[in-house]
């Protein structure tokens, strides 16, 4: 049975010496695409690729299924609401699911929200109608005002989510297109912009909140080909997976 890992970085650079701590955790054919940390109840929520779940899993490497819906193809980015009380799942059909349909490979792009409490789902967001063409619904992140900014790695696009649950298209910055994945990984910073990776050309974009058409390519010594997931560890360190 294949095992999967929850690596856990640590923050100080004093640790930058030891091994890397390891959580190891069970979920057959699940391939977790995306992890979030829930402090309040000290638990870890995976998503699935291959399967389209939302799973849970203690730090004794427990894991548990929180969500799970027929609908569903693959599961990737999620975030904590900064309220702690909801779960922000990006759902679509990219590539790898196992229940793959020509009706929704490539043009799946949803918004799930679940209530953490109960593990209902209380909220489901079509964003495919927002751009023409392919999607690939990847990762969020929530600003000060708990709006969600979501990426889509094919329509090169970064959608907005209001407290309300109203959609709309951020951003179609000409900085976050590529060839094959662009936008993925997302971060909001406080002094306000987001930070998104551009996977294809290993490039971090900046968007400010106030005008995101106007994004520019953060100045960096190299690029991060296939930048993945980031977290802000704050105000001036930045995470890359």
């Amino acid at each position: 049975m294949k095992k999967y890992i929850i690596l856990l970085l640590a923050a100080q650079l004093t640790w930058a010496q030891q091994p890397t701590k390891r959580i190891e955790f069970e979920a057959p054919e699940s391939y977790p695409e995306g992890v979030a940390f829930d402090k309040a109840a000290d638990v870890f929520y995976v998503s699935s690729a291959r399967l389209g779940t939302v799973g849970k899993v203690t730090k004794e490497g427990r894991y548990s299924e929180l969500y799970a819906d027929k609908t569903l193809k693959s599961t990737y980015g999620l975030k904590v609401h900064p309220d702690g009380k909801r779960l922000f799942v990006c759902a679509g059909d990219a590539n790898y699911s196992k229940f793959s349909t020509p009706d929704t490979k490539k043009k799946m792009a949803r918004l799930l929200i679940l209530d953490l409490k109960t593990g209902k789902k209380l909220n489901d967001i079509d964003l495919a109608g927002l751009i023409a063409g392919e999607h690939f619904p990847n990762d969020l992140a929530f600003d000060k005002d708990g709006n969600a900014y979501i990426t889509d790695s094919y329509a090169y696009a970064v959608y907005k989510v209001d407290t309300k649950g109203t959609a709309s298209v951020f951003s179609t910055n000409e900085l976050l297109k590529t060839t094959g994945v662009g936008p993925n990984g997302i971060v909001y910073h406080p002094e306000g912009f987001l930070l998104a990776a551009n996977n294809g050309k290993g490039a971090l974009i900046k968007l400010p909140i106030s005008n995101p058409n106007s994004g520019t390519k953060v100045k960096i010594d190299q690029f991060f080909p296939s930048a993945d997931g980031m977290l802000l560890n704050n105000n001036s360190t930045l995470t890359l997976v």
